[in-house]
């Protein structure tokens, strides 16, 4: 029974591990006003900044999910040329400062960025709050990150 557990754990580690093997870095962040549907399957983000992100649907990785208006969306490009998205939901929980973005997963510190078990590298914001982590690792279990209209992270906890 033990050595099944531990081959059953062993291939959970190897397929997270797979899964996220390429650290994904937004070129884009902004909080979306409007979605607008194109000729195809073609979407265009309207962003606050008043940038415009048009994305292929049918091409990109939308395995982070889609961006709705009001949610913060990060975009980039994938070391194979194609387009990832994820959408993050406004964060209104009465302890979180406004313009806050809920991230929820695990990361480690790296340098003046967070490396997400999701696949993500964030940068922190210049007055990041650790919180209750310490060491720079972010391991705590249904805790979130704040995220902000930057794509920064601003505080967990």
């Amino acid at each position: 029974m033990r050595f099944v557990a531990t081959i059953v754990l062993v291939a959970l580690l190897a397929g997270c591990l797979s899964t996220h093997a390429e650290v994904l870095t937004p070129t884009t962040a902004g909080v979306v006003t409007k979605v607008a549907r194109l000729a195809g399957r073609n979407v265009a983000y309207y962003l606050t900044s008043g940038q415009v992100v048009e994305v292929d649907l049918a091409t990109a990785d939308l395995t982070r999910g889609d961006a709705g208006e009001g949610m913060l969306l990060l975009t980039g490009t994938e070391g194979g040329g194609r387009t990832w998205l994820e959408g993050l939901y406004r964060n209104t929980a009465a302890d979180v400062p406004g313009g806050c973005f809920q991230l929820m997963t695990t990361g480690v510190g790296n340098g003046d960025s967070i490396d997400f078990s999701n696949g993500l590298r964030l940068r922190k914001a210049p007055d990041f709050d650790p919180g209750p982590a310490s060491n720079d690792r972010y391991e705590f279990e249904r805790v979130s990150f704040c995220i902000n209209h930057r794509g920064e992270v601003l505080s967990y906890g």
